[in-house]
C-alpha cells in the first residue's frame, strides 16, 4: 500500500513507518543521551547534586505543577494508581468496569487490608473513594462525572442531572477521575469537581489524534450494515458495533459527552466483529496498525482485547489512532476487512 502524500512531501504515515523493519518493537528505540547542558560556574550543588528537583537533563524531573493542580510523574499508570490508594487510604473503594490494570492494582493494594469494594451505584459513605474512568477502556464511551450543583461548582453552565458518582462529595468522600482516554486538552476533570486526576502522557499531538480517531470511528460506524450490503467498499455483516464517545447521543438525564469532552473526543475506541475468526485475523491483517497492547504513542495500534483481558468479549477489537494520514488508515482498514471477509 502506498501512503498518500502531496508530491515532494513526506506524509505522516511515511514519517512514522518509513523505518519500520523486522523485530518486535513498535518503534525503533531512542537511546539515553550522554550529552548534558553545562551549568554556570559557582553552582554550589554541582549539576544539582543529583537532587531530583534540580536535574537539568530530564523534563520529567522538573516542576510540572500547573493551573490545573499539582502534578507528579510516575513510570507507569499502575504505579500512579497504587500511589493514589496509598495516599488516600480509602475506607472503601467504589468502582465499576474500566481498565483491568487498575482492578489488578486495587486487588494488590487490598491484600491484607479490610477495605471493601462497592459499585458506583451503591450508597457512599464518609471515607470512600470513587474510582471513575471516563472515557471508558476499552470501548471509549464517556460517562458523566457527576452532578455539579451538589458541590458548589455552579459557575459552570451545565445541565443539572444525576450520574454514577453524584453523592461522593456530599458524604465527604473523594473523587478520582481516570482520564487516560481523555487527557488535556480533550477534557478537564478538575473543572467538574475531581479531587485527583490521572492520565498517560504518550501522545505527542492529542488534538490531531483526537480528530483522526473521531473521523475513523464515525466512518466505521456507517459500515455496521447487513451482510450483502457495502459501505465505502467495506462489506456488511463484518462489523456489528462501534463504540466511541462521539457516537453517543444525549441520554435520558441530558448528558452529552461533547459537554465534558470539550476539546475533542478520544483517539482510542473499539469495534465488535461478527465472528471470532474475523476478530482473530484483523489485528494481523493490517499494515499500518501495529498489533500491540498499549494506548500507543504516535503509531496506530490494534489488539484483540481478549488476548490481554480474558474477561473481555473475544469479538472486540480495540483501535488506537496515531499520527498517520487518515486516508491511509482508512485504506488499511478497508483492505483488511475485505480480506478477512473473504477468508484470507
Amino acid at each position: 500500500m502506498i501512503p498518500q502524500s502531496a508530491p515532494g512531501q513526506l506524509s505522516g504515515t511515511q514519517l512514522i513507518h518509513g523505518d519500520h523493519g523486522p523485530g518486535s518493537e513498535v518503534a525503533p528505540s531512542i537511546s539515553v543521551t550522554s550529552t548534558f547542558r553545562a551549568v554556570p560556574d559557582g553552582d554550589p550543588e554541582g549539576v544539582g547534586a543529583m537532587n531530583p528537583g534540580k536535574h537539568i537533563y530530564s523534563r520529567y524531573s522538573q516542576n510540572v505543577t500547573s493551573r490545573q493542580g499539582h502534578a507528579i510523574t510516575y513510570a507507569s499508570g499502575l504505579a500512579a494508581a497504587f500511589s493514589i490508594l496509598v495516599h488516600y487510604k480509602p475506607k472503601r473503594i467504589a468502582i465499576t468496569g474500566g481498565y483491568m490494570g487498575c482492578h489488578g492494582t486495587i486487588s494488590t493494594y487490598l491484600k491484607g487490608r479490610d477495605t471493601p469494594l462497592i459499585g458506583l451505584d451503591d450508597e457512599f459513605q464518609e471515607g470512600d473513594i470513587c474510582w471513575f474512568e471516563s472515557p471508558l477502556n476499552p470501548t471509549g464511551e464517556s460517562r458523566q462525572v457527576f452532578k455539579l450543583a451538589l458541590f458548589g461548582y455552579t459557575h459552570y453552565a451545565v445541565p443539572e442531572c444525576s450520574c454514577a458518582a453524584h453523592e461522593i462529595h456530599a458524604v465527604g468522600g473523594k473523587l478520582l477521575i481516570d482520564s487516560t482516554f481523555g487527557p488535556p486538552p480533550l477534557q478537564y476533570p478538575f473543572k467538574w469537581g475531581a479531587d485527583c486526576v490521572f492520565h498517560s502522557e504518550p501522545r505527542l499531538n492529542v488534538k490531531r489524534q483526537s480528530a483522526s480517531g473521531t473521523e475513523i470511528a464515525q466512518w466505521l460506524s456507517k459500515a455496521v450494515i447487513p451482510e450483502g450490503e457495502e459501505y465505502n467498499d467495506i462489506p456488511g455483516g463484518v462489523i456489528t458495533k462501534v463504540w466511541h464517545s462521539s457516537l453517543q447521543e444525549t441520554d435520558a438525564r441530558g448528558f452529552n459527552p461533547s459537554v465534558q469532552m470539550e476539546g475533542g473526543f478520544n483517539a482510542c475506541f473499539s469495534i465488535l466483529l461478527s465472528t471470532r475468526e474475523y476478530a482473530d485475523k484483523l489485528p494481523h491483517s493490517l499494515e499500518y496498525f501495529v498489533p500491540a497492547t498499549s494506548l500507543g504513542g504516535i503509531e496506530s495500534l490494534v489488539e484483540q482485547r481478549v488476548r490481554i483481558d480474558p474477561k473481555e468479549n473475544p469479538l472486540l477489537v480495540r483501535l488506537s489512532i496515531g499520527l498517520e494520514e487518515v486516508e491511509d488508515l482508512k485504506d488499511d482498514l478497508r483492505k483488511a476487512l475485505v480480506n478477512i471477509s473473504k477468508g484470507n
